[in-house]
């Protein structure tokens, strides 16, 4: 089986740019994230999240790709978990 690769997408009202950001399956447990699924970005002080609003199947290239288009989303409701606060 060939090794897919997820290219994250990013959707800004009706624009769609390319994150310049490939992970491997591996980066989301082997499991490919669904329409409505979050991706928490955790950065140093900081977290992004994003809504995982479409995803688009690419075939027939020498790599397969499961492109994600995604589109920011509100952290207020995890905030109070441990690993997503922003305080640390």
């Amino acid at each position: 089986m060939k090794e897919v690769w997820i290219r994250l997408l990013s959707r800004d009202g009706g624009r769609v740019e390319d994150m310049q950001h490939d992970v491997d399956l591996a980066e989301f447990g082997g499991t490919v994230p669904a329409v409505g699924d979050r991706i928490v970005e955790m950065l140093k002080g900081d977290s992004r999240a994003y809504r995982v609003v479409e995803r688009l199947f690419e075939t027939g290239s020498r790599e397969p790709y499961i492109n994600l288009i995604l589109e920011r989303a509100d952290l207020a409701d995890i905030r109070h978990l441990p690993r997503f606060a922003s305080d640390r």
